[in-house]
């Protein structure tokens, strides 16, 4: 879901008592050959979230749906996210105008995904299907969802 790269950069802002901080920090992305931007605020602060976005330059960004909207909110540019070829989100419903104008600045759509603490994503929006803002994808071929 988070498509990292080998040789890449990965950042996820997550709590680290939340288990998005085990699966978007450390598991899939070593496995894959990514390196982890750790960034780890007190108190999150999207200036200062784009400011180390500029700065090192990750490859892959996944935070949720609510720093999203901040970013919007507080003037996130392109020049902030240029280096990033995947953008992705869970935790919470991503609205479609937050995502189509994300959109507009980035030139990317956000992958969003649904799943649980106990296991991988159970649906998202893969990068073989179209992003449909407003839409968490299709189930993942792991799982029989009903």
């Amino acid at each position: 879901m988070q498509c990292v790269q080998n040789n890449g950069l990965h950042l996820t802002q997550s709590d680290s008592g939340w288990a998005k901080f085990g699966w978007g920090n450390i598991y899939g992305q070593w496995i894959c050959g990514s390196a982890i931007l750790a960034y780890d605020p007190v108190r999150f602060d999207s200036h200062n979230l784009m400011k180390s976005l500029e700065r090192f330059k990750p490859t892959s960004l996944c935070i949720p749906p609510t720093m999203y909207r901040f970013l919007l909110r507080d003037g996130i540019e392109k020049r902030h996210v240029e280096s990033i070829q995947w953008f992705s989100t869970a935790g919470e419903p991503l609205s479609g105008e937050v995502n189509s104008e994300f959109h507009k600045i980035s030139g990317h759509y956000i992958h969003e995904g649904f799943g649980q603490s106990e296991g991988t994503p159970i649906a998202c929006s893969f990068q073989w299907i179209p992003v449909r803002p407003s839409s968490m994808g299709k189930a993942s071929p792991l799982y029989k969802v009903a």
